[in-house]
């Protein structure tokens, strides 16, 4: 690839980002074993990056794990980890279990205004909805719990579409944590295709965000 098409590449990725983070917030990106935090002007290309800032220390480091692990952590600093989330604005979603071009009508009919879609490189898009501003709490177990709350009632608004073509249960649950890893834009593993870009927007603002959670279903309690 010639240095033009890199330097087009990671101006895109870095037109994305800026969607998703503000100036000097931090992030993850690497592959899904990676810890490394790093801003939005010094990242290097990944397959993954975290869909939430993170903070610049651990927060959670002496606490559930073994004693292997806790040791390590007191040297991985920062680590992404729910704990360690700084803004609670962006929420992803993807359903991996159903072909591609009945997962990209239900997103698109499904009435969430997606701050971006990008295709995995595989079997799924990563749909990402990211808000304007952040939900409260971050740093707590409670605020943790209340964004795992948001996150159902909209994978609740998705499975409502998705019945409408047939299809139950199709939303994967492992994608429900603050700080989850999502597919870098335009990003090539070897063994998969390119992660194209499908679908990018702008964040979605608090008022519209909360006409849009009227329309979702209630839950019960992660």
């Amino acid at each position: 690839m010639c240095n033009d098409k890199r330097r087009e590449i990671k101006f895109i990725q870095k037109k994305v980002l800026d969607t998703f983070f503000d100036e000097k917030e931090l992030m993850c990106i690497g592959n899904l074993f990676e810890n490394k935090v790093t801003d939005l002007e010094s990242f290097e290309k990944g397959e993954f990056f975290s869909i939430n800032p993170l903070t610049s220390i651990d927060l959670h480091y002496n606490k559930n794990g073994t004693e292997k692990q806790l040791k390590k952590r007191r040297y991985m600093k920062p680590r992404r980890a729910d704990i360690n989330v700084s803004s609670f604005r962006s929420f992803l979603f993807e359903m991996d279990s159903i072909p591609l071009v009945d997962q990209m009508v239900i997103l698109l009919q499904c009435g969430i205004p997606w701050t971006s879609i990008v295709y995995s490189g595989g079997k799924s898009y990563h749909a990402i909805l990211s808000l304007e501003v952040s939900l409260s709490g971050c740093h707590t177990e409670n605020g943790i719990d209340a964004y795992k709350q948001v996150w159902k009632r909209l994978e609740g608004k998705i499975e409502l579409c998705a019945n409408t073509f047939g299809f139950n249960n199709v939303v994967d649950g492992s994608c429900k944590n603050p700080s989850r890893f999502s597919r870098f834009p335009l990003y090539k593993a070897d063994d998969r295709e390119v992660q194209e870009i499908f679908w990018s927007s702008c964040r979605i603002s608090e008022g519209d965000f909360n006409s849009l959670l009227l329309i979702c279903p209630e839950v019960k309690e992660v």
